[in-house]
């Protein structure tokens, strides 16, 4: 009675074995640089201009900084995100023009071998150019922010 126990653990263990080295198989593969579908990197460009424009509008960043993944908003408060964007207020740059326009990519939208999304360009308006530089991180199964940088004019 013993023994076949212990032949079942044995082959438990075996099996996890393989199921674990089959992970860390599909882990490596997912983690390699990719590039993301374009509607979905696209989405999160100009949702992301739009929480910075609501937020600029009602000096209210507790959204913005709430949509940011768990390390964004502990680095984050609303205070300094307020100070980070005071530039493009100031200034009443409207990201809502954003929208208008396909983004030009200086780092086309893809996901990093560690496992973020990364997006670098501008929107090409006048007078001023918005350039934008975000960072994405994948939280169950949500892309989440966790870095920004938006600034109207040479970048």
């Amino acid at each position: 009675m013993v023994r076949p126990l212990l032949e079942r653990s044995a082959l438990f263990r075996a099996l996890f074995r393989i199921c674990f080295v089959a992970l860390l198989s599909l882990q490596s593969q997912f983690l390699q640089a990719r590039e993301i579908d374009q509607s979905t990197a696209v989405r999160l460009l100009w949702s992301t201009m739009i929480a910075i424009q609501v937020s600029n509008d009602s000096s209210n960043y507790s959204t913005l900084r709430d949509w940011g993944a768990p390390s964004f908003k502990q680095s984050n408060s609303t205070r300094e995100l307020a100070d980070i964007f005071r530039g493009l207020r100031d200034a009443n740059i409207d990201l809502s023009t954003t929208l208008l326009l396909e983004p030009v990519y200086t780092i086309k939208p893809q996901i990093r071998s560690d496992g973020l999304l990364r997006m670098r360009g501008q929107f090409p308006l006048r007078p001023k150019a918005i350039n934008f530089d975000l960072l994405f991180q994948p939280i169950m199964g949500t892309w989440r922010l966790i870095g920004v940088a938006v600034i109207a004019g040479d970048p």
